[in-house]
């Protein structure tokens, strides 16, 4: 369970970044 948790977590925030960054750097740009 542990490192089936471990993996969506780091997948979301994965994916949470990479949104944070395109949006961010949308903003500057």
């Amino acid at each position: 369970h542990y490192l089936i948790l471990s993996a969506v977590t780091n997948l979301l925030v994965n994916l949470l970044g990479v949104w944070f960054f395109r949006s961010y750097a949308r903003v500057n740009i």
